[in-house]
């Protein structure tokens, strides 16, 4: 008897131990990655490689911001601060509702709005256009490894439920139409299905457009690199995860993942004019045709997709800048004087 309670201690350990060492794996780049991929879409605007509405995109940031630096930096901040939300509590009533998914494997539940599934799609009920659910423990990709993130996300979360005032707010801003998913859909973790990131983009994208700010156009920008990673268009937190975004982040500058020239290609495929969720949904579909950082560690596996996909992702959020600052030009082509809000 002695004996099984040891075991079953050592592996109580083991389990703990695994999920201290995945930390933070549910954003699909680091927060530096974030900073650097909006930073880099400015530039890129401002360079010989832009088109006209790019630099007069570009001309328009540097005025609201009265320097470029200042732009970069705000900008870059902002982009990166999505992952800090505070609006997602997941627990019971008769415990305590926390933001941080056990604290131990994923530090804030705001990343659960951060998927898009694209091989999983339904129809909307309002139209007839293809729309896509966000993560769901119960439709992932499964990761072969024993010890996972996402079953160990499911351990932790077992029937937890999000907080009310949560749904009403987070759930709400982030579904179709103001019409969020019914609430019994997250009273258990590991059936719920959350809302795609496109919402996400566009509920953001109308905060700009309704009170202009280089805060709300960067919340944009943010999922707009989200869907440029493979496991976020999957339905994953586990299959090398925190391994890619972290390779990612120790590469950016080493292999030129920003390049100029590849980024002008990408924007060949982009078009402001589209709707804000058409144009994240389509860096996600290409994402989601290259799936091998999910099963190939290897450096070059991981270089060869993220040559392709960090000049995409540049390239969506530099259509993302371009089409909000079309926005508020609007007919007159003329007014330059409309501020942006740092708030």
């Amino acid at each position: 008897m002695k004996h099984k309670i040891q075991t079953h201690n050592w592996l109580i350990i083991c389990i703990l131990f695994k999920s201290l060492i995945v930390t933070n794996t549910a954003n699909a780049w680091t927060q530096q990655s974030h900073s650097r991929m909006t930073q880099d879409a400015l530039l890129y605007m401002g360079s010989d490689h832009a088109s006209p509405d790019q630099k007069r995109a570009y001309n328009f940031y540097l005025v609201s911001a009265g320097d470029l630096q200042t732009a970069l930096t705000v900008l870059g901040k902002s982009a990166s601060e999505v992952d800090d939300f505070k609006d997602t509590r997941l627990g019971h009533w008769w415990s305590n509702y926390q933001h941080g998914l056990s604290y131990l494997i994923v530090n804030n539940n705001t990343s659960l709005w951060h998927f898009i599934s694209i091989g999983q799609p339904k129809n909307t009920e309002d139209n007839d256009k293809e729309d896509y659910t966000g993560y769901s423990f119960q439709n992932r990709t499964k990761d072969p490894r024993i010890f996972n993130n996402d079953t160990l996300l499911s351990v932790f979360l077992y029937n937890q439920q999000l907080h009310y005032n949560d749904y009403i707010t987070t759930a709400t801003h982030y579904s179709d139409h103001g019409t969020p998913i019914s609430y019994e859909n997250y009273q258990k973790f590991q059936s719920a299905t959350w809302e795609p990131i496109d919402h996400l983009a566009d509920y953001w994208f109308q905060q700009f457009v309704n009170k202009p700010s280089f805060q709300s156009i960067a919340y944009v920008t943010h999922a707009a690199a989200e869907v440029a990673v493979a496991h976020h268009t999957w339905n994953t937190f586990a299959n090398y995860h925190y391994e890619y975004e972290t390779w990612v982040a120790d590469f950016y500058d080493i292999e030129s993942l920003s390049n100029f020239e590849q980024i002008e290609q990408a924007l060949n495929a982009y078009n402001p004019e589209h709707t804000i969720r058409d144009i994240v949904t389509q860096t996600a579909k290409q994402a989601y045709c290259l799936p091998e950082p999910l099963y190939d560690p290897r450096h070059q596996g991981r270089l060869k997709v993220a040559k392709t996909m960090i000049p995409s992702a540049i390239a969506t959020i530099v259509t993302v800048l371009t089409k909000a600052v079309n926005n508020v030009y609007g007919e007159d082509a003329n007014d330059t004087n409309r501020p942006l809000y740092n708030e």
